[in-house]
């Protein structure tokens, strides 16, 4: 029952987050998977390829495609590995850079009068458990499968 309820939790607030998140990012011309490229290409200047694929939990090939329109509308640069030409870095073009301060300052504007609604306790709040959340389902990922019966 217990996992059943963190499943649906987990699953709403995702959805929930995007949802609110759609209209603001799909003005900017981008896609949500798109604009969480571009985030963590922010968060990790020198990424791959592979390695937006892990943090992202988007498939390697997926990301390639994406980054390569993300390149096409001249927000990332990809580069070759000059050592090993099968790893592509990706880092933001200036445009890049201005296109997430963008939609940041839209959510802001947007929802900005609803954070100020909540008290500093309330945030606080919701944060902690968020954090307990994500603290939780770390330690449930690094439980090791038992093995398959055949």
């Amino acid at each position: 029952m217990l996992k059943n309820e963190i499943w649906l939790l987990v699953r709403n607030i995702s959805e929930g987050f995007n949802s609110a998140l759609l209209p603001v990012v799909a003005s900017s011309g981008l896609t949500l998977t798109q604009f969480r490229l571009l985030m963590l290409c922010s968060l990790q200047p020198e990424e791959t390829v592979s390695g937006l694929s892990h943090l992202s939990g988007v498939a390697a090939a997926n990301v390639s495609a994406i980054c390569k329109r993300l390149e096409g509308m001249g927000l990332l640069r990809r580069t070759r590995d000059r050592e090993d030409e099968r790893v592509v870095h990706v880092r933001l073009t200036e445009e890049g850079v201005r296109t997430i301060h963008s939609v940041d300052e839209a959510v802001h504007v947007r929802y900005g009068p609803l954070f100020r609604q909540e008290s500093p306790q309330a945030i606080e709040r919701m944060l902690e458990g968020l954090q307990s959340l994500n603290t939780f389902l770390k330690r449930l990922a690094e439980v090791p499968c038992p093995p398959r019966e055949n």
